[in-house]
């Protein structure tokens, strides 16, 4: 009897919360900014705020005289829309020449041309940044209107920025701004594969990790990469011919756009990938005997499922092994019992082992051996095997 194969050792609840939190995070990050240089080039102009005061001459603009009318004639230049709509990211920091060049933005948008028009008529101002927005403080008004004031935790002035100590957090608005910001103006395609990513993560920590089943043969069955990527290109097509279908087939008057279309394909393309994932996963089967032969014990685990079985050498009629001549498939041993049922055993990656493993159990239950190959079966001891 071959010894018993050491088991991995699971994963604490403590350390699957810990990778399950992280792997949330990481998946709504690329759910969010699937190029995540775009976040790195927010940071950066947050560091240097990306102030123009050459704006109005680039554009042509014809600004007014008076500071008061400016927050009119910037409400005038864009067309309110938000970063979801215009950048297909839920935060993007705009610099005000592209804003104008687009002809729409939010309110950090509109904030960002009103200081490039400030700084050019030489007017002092604040550029202010909480959790909720940004705006512009100067002659003793604020822009826009409904600014959070007192929740600012970053301010520029003069080129230099500040970090700040809000004199409040309102948490249940701030969290209301951000459900704004990131759910409720999310196209339906980045919802979607956010709560569809949330899925296969928990599902994929609940399938890894896990001990091994015990015993003293144990299944080393691993699939090939070849058919696992012809099976992952597969449910890749079929997913993206789904998604395809159900785009023409939209409930609204409101055609899907090319982006969401290309948006939508690439999540099928991670989707079908997955799905071939769980296509090839086997059960983790291990076998023992008893020290008189005369019971087998059977330990089976698929992730957190787990099934134990025992089987009398009385009930089996004989050992079946499954050939895969091209290593494709597993070489898998089953005992077949009077009536026909066929239990599985092992699945094995070569031929040696399956056959070793075999010619051990059918020595210790004393059971005849039938060989399948090709639809061809051949029944023989378990010494000539």
């Amino acid at each position: 009897m071959s010894p018993s194969s050491p088991a991995r050792h699971p994963l604490s609840p403590g350390r699957r919360i810990l990778c399950l939190v992280l792997a949330a995070l990481l998946w709504t990050l690329l759910a969010c900014y699937p190029n995540p240089l775009v976040l790195l080039r927010n940071a950066a102009r947050l560091s240097h705020l990306p102030v123009d005061p050459r704006l109005a001459k680039r554009m042509g603009w014809q600004v007014p005289d008076n500071p008061d009318d400016l927050p009119d004639f910037v409400n005038g230049l864009l067309l309110p829309a938000s970063d979801w709509q215009v950048y297909r990211v839920p935060w993007y920091l705009a610099t005000p020449f592209e804003a104008a060049q687009l002809g729409a933005g939010d309110d950090e948008d509109r904030a960002l041309i009103l200081a490039s028009l400030l700084q050019e008529r030489g007017i002092p101002f604040q550029v202010r940044l909480s959790p909720r927005g940004l705006w512009v403080q100067y002659a003793g008004r604020a822009y826009p209107r409904e600014a959070a004031k007192g929740e600012a935790w970053l301010s520029w002035e003069g080129g230099r920025t500040r970090l700040l100590r809000p004199r409040r957090m309102p948490w249940g608005r701030i969290a209301a701004s951000l459900r704004l910001r990131l759910w409720d103006s999310a196209p339906p395609v980045r919802r979607a594969a956010w709560a569809c990513g949330l899925l296969w993560v928990a599902l994929g920590l609940l399938m890894v990790g896990r001990a091994r089943p015990r015993g003293a043969h144990v299944s080393d069955w691993r699939t090939p990469w070849r058919p696992f990527l012809l099976r992952a290109l597969s449910f890749s097509a079929l997913t993206a011919l789904a998604v395809t279908l159900a785009a023409v087939a939209y409930p609204s008057a409101r055609r899907w756009t090319y982006v969401e279309m290309k948006e939508a394909l690439g999540y099928a393309a991670v989707l079908g990938g997955f799905l071939a994932w769980l296509s090839v996963l086997r059960f983790r089967t291990a076998v023992s005997l008893s020290p008189d032969g005369s019971e087998i014990t059977i330990e089976s685990a698929l992730g957190p499922l787990r099934r134990s079985r025992r089987l009398r050498a009385g009930e089996i009629s004989h050992l079946l092994l499954e050939a895969s001549p091209g290593g494709l498939r597993p070489w898998t041993l089953f005992a077949v019992t009077g009536n026909g049922r066929r239990v599985l055993l092992l699945r094995e990656r070569a031929e040696l082992s399956a056959r070793a493993a075999l010619r051990t159990l059918g020595a210790r239950l004393g059971a005849p051996i039938v060989v399948r190959s090709d639809g061809v079966e051949i029944r023989t001891p378990p010494e000539h095997i």
